[in-house]
């Protein structure tokens, strides 16, 4: 592990080695008189594919909240994205990497809080 020193308000890019080599990652601090601004999100419930009827399937929330990120991000950039649980319902770690890969590079470079659920341990 290491700290990296970085200048609020400017793009830079960090190197991280990796499993698979080395990982370039950018990252943007906001300035301190500029404020920040990000998303909240609860609940979304992504699938029920493991625990049948929980998640409403006509929200696609597995398709539809990746698309919304994106799009948020390539709009207006997003300082933070919080999850605040019950999030994945996923056994396997197959529903979650999908997920992920749904996420624009520039989304998955974006800071992430994420707080474990109830359902996060259950499954």
């Amino acid at each position: 592990t290491a700290v990296a020193q970085v200048q609020p308000g400017r793009r830079q890019k960090l190197t991280f080695e990796h499993l698979g080599g080395p990982l370039q990652v950018e990252v943007r601090l906001p300035t301190r008189e500029g404020g920040a601004h990000g998303i909240v999100i609860g609940d979304p419930c992504t699938s029920s594919r493991y625990i049948p009827g929980l998640c409403n399937a006509d929200f696609d929330v597995q398709h539809r909240l990746p698309q919304l990120l994106n799009a948020l991000n390539e709009k207006d950039p997003l300082d933070f994205i919080v999850l605040l649980g019950d999030a994945f319902y996923d056994v396997h770690g197959m529903l979650t990497a999908s997920f992920w890969r749904q996420l624009s590079k520039k989304t998955q470079q974006t800071l992430l809080l994420s707080v474990p659920g109830n359902h996060d341990f259950w499954i």
